[in-house]
């Protein structure tokens, strides 16, 4: 993941954070982020260069969550800059600059014991990346804030610092597999916490396998790639125990990524990482509903490379649109519902009738292209009950009457089929 992708998933998830309470509990935190996810649906989906991704990124932070919290405020603050009312209803009783210190050193020392624990899930050296060098700064920093305050700090106030800290990097920590050996685990009903937690784990670990891939194992593996073994080189990464890979390293490597919910696949002759939802389902299959079951499958299908160019034809897209919306129709689950909702409103529909930055829906003279025109079509004909295949029938009548051109105002709006919700929020688009 490059800084400007990560920049632009920081910056998109900070303005929910900031709308968080410092002692909301996860209720609210998903609650926020849902508001604030949902409140961007209409907005064109060309902020987002890899949207596939950026869903379970939005939906719950994972590992990046506490990225863009504590930089501008401290733990114990609102967003209008003024104490909890735990904090003001403390007593005043001022704790010293040595119990500062011994408070923050075991923050260093949980935050050690934590980072070593997952490195051994992992399989791998996290060094260097985001999880290893944002928390020690994180808590150098608010340590520096209480030595400095000019009005003394609380022996409520440190506790309530410290107990957050302590959840911050617990949640950052917490990893697909631990997760999924918990919710295996769980004699009731999933909460949507859970599965919400879970699908922003997936993407955030795979990220973090592709980025210590690049940067420690691809030149361990330089030697076989070359001599073109790329595709057997990959069914070992896949097989869970990394057999024939030549070292132990790239065996933990590879046992790690497996039991994390990580497939490596080629790509322009290179390695990258998907999320093998399939995987999942499959190892959650006892646990979870049969409609989440379904829901991992459908989302199994990849849309984008690893560089967020649009792969799939649009045939293939018009046919997922269709599946995730009988899918939607036919859920009980409200948790499904709304996975399913917030990806076909914030990327999929609008990428099949608005195109993408990578895959225009017209030609150098802003004519539509026949395969996009055949697309819908086949969809029109092939699905008529669907509210897909209606909504999409209005757009093409509508470019029909302009003679198959680009109209002036193509990018301005998008109206969802019919089982959207999110129709009352549709704005214009820039």
């Amino acid at each position: 993941m490059d800084d400007t992708l990560f920049e632009e998933r920081m910056t998109s998830l900070k303005t929910a954070y900031d709308s968080m309470r410092p002692d909301t509990d996860r209720a609210g935190i998903l609650a926020a982020i849902k508001k604030e996810e949902k409140r961007h649906r209409s907005k064109p989906f060309y902020d987002f260069p890899y949207v596939a991704s950026f869903i379970g990124i939005g939906m719950i932070a994972g590992i990046f969550l506490m990225q863009t919290i504590g930089q501008n405020e401290s733990p114990t603050q609102s967003q209008n800059g003024s104490k909890s009312p735990a904090v003001e209803s403390r007593s005043k009783i001022e704790v010293s600059k040595a119990e500062i210190d011994n408070a923050f050193k075991e923050l260093q020392d949980y935050y050690r014991q934590r980072h070593e624990q997952v490195e051994k899930t992992l399989g791998i050296s996290i060094d260097g990346n985001v999880i290893e060098s944002y928390f020690p700064k994180l808590i150098t920093n608010e340590k520096q804030k209480l030595l400095t305050s000019e009005e003394g700090v609380g022996v409520s106030e440190l506790a309530n610092i410290k107990s957050q800290l302590k959840t911050e990097i617990g949640m950052s920590f917490v990893t697909p597999s631990s997760l999924i050996k918990s919710m295996n685990s769980q004699s009731q009903d999933l909460d949507s916490g859970s599965i919400h937690q879970l699908i922003g784990q997936l993407d955030s670990y795979s990220v973090v396998y592709q980025e210590v891939y690049r940067v420690i194992y691809e030149s361990d593996l330089q030697e076989i790639l070359q001599n073109g073994n790329l595709h057997s080189t990959i069914e070992k990464l896949n097989s869970g125990e990394g057999l024939g890979l030549g070292s132990d390293r790239l065996r933990m490597f590879a046992k790690g990524a497996r039991e994390n919910g990580v497939l490596f696949a080629a790509e322009d002759g290179k390695i990258i990482t998907r999320i093998d939802y399939r995987g999942v389902a499959e190892k959650l299959k006892s646990t979870i509903s049969d409609d989440l079951y379904n829901y991992f499958h459908l989302k199994s299908t990849r849309l984008f490379s690893s560089q967020g160019q649009l792969l799939i034809p649009w045939n293939d897209l018009g046919e997922l649109l269709v599946s995730y919306e009988k899918s939607f129709l036919q859920s009980r689950d409200p948790v499904v519902k709304d996975l399913i909702e917030m990806e076909v409103s914030s990327f999929l529909y609008p990428v099949f009738v608005l195109g993408h930055p990578s895959k225009s829906l017209f030609n150098e003279q802003y004519i539509l292209n026949d395969d996009v025109k055949e697309a819908y079509s086949q969809l029109i004909k092939n699905h008529p009950e669907t509210f897909t295949a209606k909504a999409v029938a209005d757009e093409l009548e509508t470019l029909r009457l302009n003679n198959f051109e680009k109209p002036e105002r193509f990018n301005k709006s998008v109206v969802y089929p019919a089982y959207i919700t999110v129709q009352e929020e549709t704005e214009e688009r820039n």
